[in-house]
């Protein structure tokens, strides 16, 4: 017996319970049994209520008419409810094959989504996905092709898609990372584009690694071979101050360096030469996407209902108010610390910059 849940908070708790055990209760009759809580949130719930209505429908696999979820949608919506609404809409993808061209169609919506929209119409008809995409690629920025390309990659219809492009020469190896470039190698091995991909950026991370640790060598050679002076390195080191604090002076919006002096030279070298690869957690860089399309990335200060604060380098911060935030998140594995900021020193700079940062107690 279906159980009648028409107010939405015995609704929500219901379906709450559902999603939080879901490895233990899944089985085609609790769909079944979701199905009228899950119409209630849909029609009468708040937006939250709608996230986990949606969330069920995509975990659960219900039966929900595409036109249902569809009515619910437009460019007010959060990015997190489009998500969960497009993730809904995979259940049938053929039966919403022209709403998720007209999702990716639509430039309303943030980049991310439209991104997700044209991998599920790639999904439901190969050809429309990359017609979509032969038009809209060069539209879009270097990092979004990255972006695009770590999406696409992980099915067997997107890596068609991403070799199609590539061999087209409407994208180049550049937007495929290390692990993109392996998904769609093994998609098909024998494909001689998957494998000229995947050995063109192997090719690149080799000669990028061996740039750095050039670099790194040289930098080494003169930390450990050059006497430097700290007093004039304390003044290079104010730069350093921008973001990261020593006792109490600097701004606190990268991590502290105090007991610097302690640090191996080699890790030291590596943070200030290649901040991605040794940034923390909690100071990886942030992304606030407006609805007018311009985006600030920086230091997450504060994140609440009002909107959102980000810090730049010297403390300075700005606040998006979140009725004009289109899209934020995270930036995995990246620094808002820029790259090269010593590179155009002198080994005598670079020697006094580092006789100081090991006075830091």
């Amino acid at each position: 017996v279906k159980p009648v849940i028409q107010n939405p908070t015995h609704a929500a708790e219901y379906i709450s319970f559902a999603l939080q055990n879901q490895a233990q209760v899944q089985s085609p009759e609790l769909a079944d049994m979701l199905q009228v809580p899950v119409n209630t949130l849909l029609q009468k719930g708040s937006e939250e209520d709608i996230n986990l209505a949606l969330d069920a429908i995509g975990r659960f696999n219900l039966e929900k008419p595409g036109k249902d979820i569809v009515s619910l949608m437009n460019d007010q919506m959060s990015d997190q409810t489009l998500e969960l609404a497009l993730k809904a809409l995979e259940n049938d993808p053929k039966a919403n094959q022209e709403v998720f061209s007209q999702m990716h169609q639509n430039e309303e919506f943030s980049f991310e989504i439209r991104a997700a929209a044209l991998h599920n119409l790639t999904k439901a008809n190969p050809d429309a996905g990359l017609h979509a995409l032969q038009q809209w690629i060069s539209q879009i920025n270097d990092s979004q092709k990255s972006e695009l390309a770590t999406m696409l990659s992980g099915t067997n219809q997107g890596a068609d898609l991403l070799k199609h492009v590539y061999d087209k020469k409407l994208i180049d190896l550049a937007a495929f990372d290390l692990s993109a470039a392996e998904r769609v190698y093994n998609t098909n091995p024998k494909d001689p584009v998957g494998d000229a991909i995947l050995e063109g950026v192997t090719k690149l991370e080799e000669e990028e690694k061996k740039a750095f640790n050039d670099k790194l060598d040289k930098y080494m050679n003169v930390a450990d071979n050059k006497h430097g002076t700290p007093i004039k390195g304390k003044m290079l080191f104010q730069t350093c101050l921008m973001c990261h604090k020593v006792g109490n002076e600097g701004q606190d919006i990268a991590p502290a360096l105090d007991g610097s002096a302690n640090r191996d030279t080699e890790a030291l070298l590596t943070a200030i030469l290649d901040p991605d690869a040794a940034v923390e957690s909690g100071y990886t860089a942030y992304r606030v996407t407006r609805k007018d399309d311009s985006s600030v990335e920086g230091y997450l200060v504060k994140k609440d209902d009002r909107g959102t604060t980000i810090a730049f380098m010297g403390g300075s911060q700005v606040f998006i108010e979140a009725d004009d935030i289109r899209s934020q998140g995270f930036l995995g594995g990246r620094s808002f610390m820029p790259k090269g900021l010593i590179e155009s020193y002198t080994d005598e700079q670079i020697a006094d910059l580092i006789s100081y940062i090991r006075t830091l107690e």
